[in-house]
């Protein structure tokens, strides 16, 4: 009768002739790649989930338009635009060579 024998694996010589830094740095690429196709997956299935609350939280339904909390959110976004903006424009004015 006959017995198993476990059979050395052969490595590639691509393998072998890597140092074992590359080796190491190789690992960590994959190991951090996979991560992020794993959190990109969990995000995407969180936000599908939460979609629906959000919608109801943003917009609800027995709330007037002007009291709803995505209208006055998006009224202080365009307060900030404009103050940047405005910022934007004195700072480049202030910072021309010449002017003053």
């Amino acid at each position: 009768m006959t017995q198993v024998v476990q059979v050395p694996r052969r490595d590639t010589p691509a393998v072998l002739a890597r140092p074992d830094r590359q080796l190491v740095v190789d690992a960590i690429v994959a190991i951090v790649v996979e991560s992020l196709g794993a959190g990109v997956v969990i995000a995407r299935t969180a936000s599908r989930v939460a979609a629906p609350v959000s919608r109801l939280v943003w917009r609800p339904p027995l709330v007037p338009t002007s009291l709803q909390p995505a209208t006055l959110v998006g009224v202080l976004a365009r307060r900030g635009a404009e103050h940047r903006v405005a910022t934007g424009q004195q700072v480049g004015a202030c910072s021309t060579p010449g002017r003053r």
